[in-house]
This record gives structure tokens, sequence and C-alpha cells, in this order.
């Protein structure tokens, strides 16, 4: 199996790295980098000796926003923007935030490693552990994100890597501590290290502890774990203390007032984005989602073996319990259950209270490795063979997703959901990447009088490769209507209604892409030509 997973990494991240740096640049990218760079130029400014530049982080809307993986990334791509120029050629058009890919799509892959890690602390099985890691890293809708996704990527892994470290201190206490006091405060202290890498990526990351309390809760209970107090006090501050230190200095807004944090916890929960998300066919706002969002989410977005799995779960816990009568409970189901009951509370939680989601469930997309586990795990306890058989062809199915879907493989659907009319249904490219290819297009189709012809943009990064040759006037989306001369004008599409009911515009290209098994293909964008001259003519 050894020599078989090596193959597979030698085959996968060559052709990842190619298709990180080939999926062009998304909506969000230049605020994240713009956010870093406010940040930095605030401890730069106080370093100086100057309050200016901190008064603009203070008044900026995107303080509360983490610059914890950005800084990681951005220093990436400064070695690898070196690399491009100096040695090889990896990309025609290379940029900073192009080459933040790079880390991305490591974290994805690291992700993946950790995946193996906890479905051995669940199953007991190098080998079926290994085939779910392969699949998770083939699964279309993480891979689609993990190409471009400079924010969501690295809290999964980062959210992943809190949860391994967590399941290895309880395993340690279970067995009553089979390693010395030193190294559990040093189990501790790296539970706090990635606890506060994790909040300074997302504030939200404070969802984390819904998750150590079930865990914790789980072993008492099932384990019937004890601590003694002092160690309690002890293992506590090596926890607390890392946690602390990082989220303040990962987080320059808090230096004027830690209790800044409270500010952004209320203010990250309900974002105060005034957009809407397409979602079972009805627009739904950030503060006015319903009760069915997620669920209605998690529907299309999981694999159909995950959700078998899932269904199976009531099944195996009722057979893994009744045999607690008979011997004592095992340490791979009180795993199970620990992730479960903090899956069910984060999603319990979410709802609830309605948290601000929107693009989907992006900003929540560190549960969908937890869901994928949960399912997996429930559907081996019930057959190793089927599921294995299942894993196959699902990895087949996914393959011929991302070849079909590619850089769109974030729009993945399962194979029931996309016998319905999902292009109406559902948000389709809200990165955006179709822009960045409708300015492919355009450059190599216009021609004659388009040099006269203005290009209307929002955001202005997504249509960095225009040709300013050939496209020399370019402007915002406001007040376009109002143009008198010629335009070129792209929208991403959101469902069959027409956006332009202009009679001076006519369609001359769509970004489409055809989903496997699915009756009717997707548009992503379409791209307009506009000629109010020739209506007044």
């Amino acid at each position: 199996m050894k020599a078989f997973e090596r193959l597979f990494f030698a085959i996968y991240i060559p052709l990842g790295v190619w298709g990180c740096l080939h999926a062009g640049i998304s909506w969000d990218e230049l605020a994240e980098y713009q956010t870093l760079l406010i940040n930095i130029g605030a401890v730069k400014g106080l370093w100086g000796g100057s309050h200016t530049e901190y008064q603009s982080l203070l008044h900026y809307g995107d303080r509360y926003y983490g610059i914890g993986f950005h800084l990681i990334s951005n220093a990436i791509a400064m070695i690898a923007l070196w690399v491009n120029s100096h040695i090889f050629s990896f990309s025609a058009n290379p940029s900073e935030i192009l080459f933040t890919h790079l880390s991305v799509f490591a974290t994805f892959i690291l992700s993946g490693l950790v995946i193996k890690s906890i479905l051995e602390k669940l199953i007991n099985n190098h080998s079926m552990s290994l085939i779910g890691m392969m699949t998770y890293l083939l699964w279309p809708y993480l891979l689609g994100h993990a190409f471009v996704n400079v924010k969501d990527i690295p809290f999964l892994f980062a959210w992943l890597l809190c949860t391994n470290t967590l399941l290895n201190l309880l395993q340690h206490w279970y067995a009553k501590f089979t390693i010395s006091s030193n190294q559990a405060l040093m189990h501790f202290f790296l539970l706090g290290v990635g606890t506060a890498w994790l909040l300074s990526i997302r504030i939200s990351g404070l969802l984390i502890f819904i998750e150590y309390a079930a865990c914790f809760f789980v072993y008492l209970l099932l384990g019937k774990c004890r601590l003694k107090l002092a160690l309690r006090v002890s293992y506590l501050a090596a926890f607390a203390l890392p946690l602390a230190m990082g989220v303040f200095i990962l987080y320059p807004v808090f230096w004027h007032n830690p209790l800044e944090v409270v500010n952004a916890i209320q203010y990250m929960s309900q974002h105060p984005w005034d957009g809407d998300t397409l979602t079972a066919g009805k627009f739904l706002a950030p503060r006015q989602l319903s009760y069915f969002y997620i669920p209605a989410w998690l529907l299309v977005k999981l694999p159909l073996v995950t959700l078998l799995g899932l269904l199976l779960i009531p099944l195996v816990v009722y057979r893994e319990m009744k045999k607690i009568k008979y011997s004592p409970i095992n340490l791979q189901l009180i795993n199970f259950i620990a992730l479960f009951a903090s899956v069910v509370l984060i999603l319990l939680t979410l709802v609830i209270i309605k948290a601000g989601l929107y693009n989907e469930l992006r900003q929540i997309l560190f549960i969908f490795p937890l869901i994928y586990i949960l399912g997996f795990a429930g559907f081996y306890f019930i057959s190793k063979k089927i599921l294995t058989v299942a894993l196959v062809a699902t990895a087949v199915f996914f393959l011929v997703d991302n070849l079909a879907l590619y850089p769109y493989s974030y729009v993945y659907m399962n194979e029931a959901s996309r016998k319905l009319d999902i292009g109406s249904k559902y948000e389709k490219d809200y990165l955006g990447l179709s822009i960045d290819r409708t300015t492919t297009w355009l450059n190599q189709q216009a021609q004659g009088n388009s040099e006269k012809a203005c290009a209307v943009v929002t955001p202005a990064h997504l249509w960095k490769g225009l040709d300013q040759s050939k496209f020399p006037c370019v402007q915002g989306y406001e007040n376009f209507t109002s143009l008198k001369k010629p335009f070129f004008f792209s929208w991403l599409v959101r469902d069959r209604i027409d956006l332009l009911p202009l009679p001076s515009c006519k369609l001359i290209h769509e970004e489409q892409v055809s989903m496997p098994l699915s009756p009717t293909k997707l548009v992503m964008s379409q791209l307009f030509f506009c000629d109010p001259i020739a209506i007044e003519k």
C-alpha cells in the first residue's frame, strides 16, 4: 500500500500544482491580500512610532478578518515568484496572489494526511484509511476550493489538525496517561498553538470549543476517564497561554483593547454582507436564513457514499452499544461518538443562531471533512467490502467530474441531485473564475472597432488579463447604462432570468460546463456587447 500511496501522490501533486496555477484568480483574493497589507502597514507604523496606519486598520471594514495563513502563503508566494522568474516558468502571468494558490493546495494535501490519521483512530484499518484519504483528495467540491480558496481551505486544515491533536490527547488520557506528564503538557501546548492558528485565520474558529467540550464529555461519560485537579490546572495553563498569546499577536486589531474580540465575534457571526445566495430555488440573505439552508446544501454537496454512511449511523451505534454488555467499549467507538456529537452540536448551533452564511456553505467548509469521516466510518462498521466498492466507484466519478468541471470543480453536486435542474436552483460560480476565462476569450476575439469599446467590470482584478491595448476604456458597474459608447459587459449567471432588458445589448459569449450525468449545461457567466449609439441612430 505504501507504493500505491507514493504513486498516487506522484501523479496527484504535479497535476494539482498545474491546476492551482492555471485556475485563475477568484473574487475575494485581492480583498484578502489588501487585508494583509493593511495589517502589516499598521504594525510597521507602530514600530516606527506612527499611529496613522493603525487608525486606518481600526476603521477598515474587514479588520476582523484573520491573517494567520496569509503571512505564510504570501511569504511562500514571494519565493515562488523568484523561482518562476529565475529558474522555471510556471505561469505566463505571474503574480503574488496567483502563487498563494501553491500553499493553499499544500494545506489541502496535508488535510488529506490528517484525514487518514483520524480515520485510523476510528476504524483501526490502515489500508481502508488510505483509500478514504485518496477519495477525499479527489472530491471535486473541496479540490476546486483547494485551487484558489485562500481562506477556507487553510481553515479546514487547521481545524482537522486541532481535531487530530485533541484525539491523540484524549486517547492518552483514556489509556491512563501512558506518556509522561511532560509529554502530556506538550500535547496541550500544541493544541493551544493549533487553536490559536485556527482563530488567526477566522475568528469563527471559536466553534471548535464546542468540539472540544463534546469530545471531553464523551470520554468522561463512556471512557470513565479522570484527572487529578493539580494536573488539570497545569494542562489548562499549557493550553491557554499559547492560545491567548497567539491570537493577540496575530490580530493587531486587538492590541489597543483585547476586549475588541467581543466585537469581532458579534460582527463576524452576523456578517453585514447585503447579498443573497440561491438555495433550492430561493434567494436567501445571510441575515435571513431559514432553518433548511444548511441541510439543503449538505444534501446536494455531500457524496452519495457519505450520505448513505450517515443514514447507517443509528444502526451502527445501536449494534455497537449492545456489545458493551459483554465487553468494554472500544476506543474506536468512543472516537466515533465524540466526533458525531461534535458535528451535530456545531450544526445545531449554526442553525439556531442563524449564522450569517453566504456563497452556500463556504464559510463552514471545515465541517465537510468531519461529515465525510463519519459517513465513511458508519459505512465501514456495516460492511467493509461494500464500502470498498463504493469508494472505488466514487473515486472514479470524482476523477471524471474534475476533468469535466475544471476549474469550476467546486460547483460539484452529488449524482442524485445533478439529475435535477440544479442550474436554476443553486449557486454556481460564486468565486468568479469564469470572468477570468471570459477575458481570455475576449482578448482572442477582439477585432475591428473593439478598441473603441469600454469594458464594464467588477471587481477589477478579475479582468487583470484583459488586453489594455485593445480595451483602453475600463470602468466599474456604476451608471454603466448611461454610457454613450459601445461597451462589453459580463455578469455571473445565477438563474435563467435575463439581467439586461436593454435593447442595446446582445449576448455574444457564455462560459459553460457540463456536469457528467446531468441533463443540462451549467452557464457560469455571460458576456454582452452593448451599443447604445446604434440604438440612437
